[in-house]
């Protein structure tokens, strides 16, 4: 018996199993910012692979017409969508909205993934600049 066995916690899936099942998300929009590259891209595979509309924002770009090309590919994918986005436009950002809203409808899912990276010792960096880079990609939000 593992020690969470005896926590009342449930045994972990075996490695590489899905957390839920196909379709999940069928029928629901996830727009995914940061959703371009690394992290974003591959929460969006995610909710591609368990069914999702997706919506992908980045500001770039050529890597958000790759990343659009690579999620509508993955198996059980619903419609994929690409908008360049800089999050630190807010003119923008409800302009991605109301292109998201009229391609796919008005998202369900938010996952705000972006995020400005500052290569740079923590200590050097101001506050403006840690907000920037570390507060962005710490929500999701999701409206059931």
């Amino acid at each position: 018996m593992t020690d969470d066995n005896r926590r009342g916690l449930p045994a972990p899936p075996p490695l590489g199993a899905a957390a839920l099942p196909p379709g999940t998300y069928a029928g629901q929009v996830v727009l995914v910012t940061g959703g371009g590259t690394g992290l974003g891209k591959a929460i969006a595979a995610e909710f591609a692979r368990l069914g999702a509309d997706l919506v992908i924002a980045s500001r770039r770009a050529e890597q958000l017409k790759a990343a659009r090309e690579e999620l509508a590919a993955v198996p059980g994918a619903g419609r994929v969508t690409a908008a360049v986005c800089d999050i630190r436009d807010p003119e923008r950002v409800a302009e991605v909205f109301d292109a998201a809203q009229a391609a796919l409808g008005l998202p369900d899912v938010l996952v705000n993934n972006a995020a400005a990276n500052f290569p740079s010792p923590a200590e050097d960096l101001s506050p403006n600049a840690w907000r920037g880079g570390h507060h962005a990609d710490r929500h999701v939000v999701h409206d059931p």
